[in-house]
């Protein structure tokens, strides 16, 4: 039995029919008020945000949350951040040195209803794999 009020936001998903993780949720996942989405990837290292670690629409109501990443290597090559509306890049960031594990967020964001959100990432000059995550509240009108 899934768990009650979600998983609804497709893509892969977070509990299984058991209640039980089974993989990242790549998909803004909703639980009552609550939404979290996921995911880790690699890049091959050529200087641009071409990896997409998070890609999902949200639906009639606004989210609010907090974006982290982390990473396993401990050199300051740079990375970077963009994040896309509605195919508009409305935040894009490097970071010059290693976050060593998830730390401070990287952003608070506020997603506004029927919203097509995308998050990329990438590195300069090395190959990385990355995690991303983003976790809030749903907030209806």
């Amino acid at each position: 039995m899934a768990p009650i009020g979600g998983p609804t936001g497709g893509g892969q998903a977070g509990f299984g029919s058991g209640g039980s993780f089974t993989g990242p949720a790549e998909a803004l996942e909703v639980i009552g008020n609550h939404g979290y989405a996921y995911n880790q990837a690699t890049s091959s290292g050529n200087n641009a945000a071409d990896v997409t670690m998070l890609n999902f629409t949200t639906g009639n109501y606004y989210f609010v949350g907090k974006i982290n990443y982390a990473d396993e290597r401990e050199q300051g090559d740079k990375r970077m951040i963009e994040i896309e509306f509605n195919g508009s890049t409305i935040y894009s960031n490097f970071f010059d040195d290693a976050p060593n594990g998830f730390y401070s967020p990287i952003t608070t964001i506020l997603i506004p209803p029927y919203t097509e959100f995308k998050l990329n990432f990438g590195i300069n000059g090395v190959t990385i794999t990355g995690s991303i995550s983003i976790t809030g509240e749903i907030y209806r009108g």
